[in-house]
Order: C-alpha cells, then sequence, then structure tokens
C-alpha cells in the first residue's frame, strides 16, 4: 500500500505549557519521529511549526492529526492542507 495521501499542518504552538518553556526544536524532534513526517520546519508567520506529511489515507492523517500531534504538550492549534495534486518543476 502506498502513501497516497500528502498534507502540510500548520502548528500554532504555546510557548509557556503547565509553567514550562516549551522549545520549538525540542516539539519538532518529538513530531519528526511519527511514521510518515516527511519535513518539518520552524517558521514565521501566523503558524510557528509547518510539517509535511505522507500517509496511507485519510483515517491515517486523522490519526496523526488528532491523536498524536493535537495531544503533545505546547502545541494550541493545527490547520491541516491537503495536498489535491503535486507539481514537479
Amino acid at each position: 500500500m502506498g502513501k497516497d495521501v500528502i498534507a502540510y499542518l500548520l502548528v500554532d504552538i504555546f510557548f509557556k505549557s503547565n509553567g514550562d518553556t516549551i522549545e520549538e526544536e525540542n516539539l519538532c524532534n518529538k513530531i519528526k519521529k511519527y511514521p510518515g513526517v516527511d519535513d518539518i520546519s520552524i517558521v514565521t508567520g501566523k503558524a510557528d511549526i509547518i510539517v509535511k506529511v505522507r500517509v496511507e489515507n485519510m483515517d491515517k492523517l486523522r490519526e496523526f492529526s488528532l491523536k498524536f500531534l493535537r495531544n503533545l504538550d505546547g502545541v494550541r492549534d493545527t490547520t491541516t492542507l491537503v495536498v489535491l495534486k503535486e507539481l514537479d518543476f
């Protein structure tokens, strides 16, 4: 079975959670260990982190987003952008 669903997840984080300071790189290290994470970047703007995932289906994407990512300490909010078509240049 291939990894047919590609998505970018914009992650907004709390920089303080439960009294602890959340370090972006530490959070990225936790995220990148999840199967299917293709790329991860710390960015500026409305999101703090962008995660690119390749998963088998929408159920796996939902599992990553709702059960894993949103439950990490420091994650405030996520926005999921599903890729309709990848272009090669």
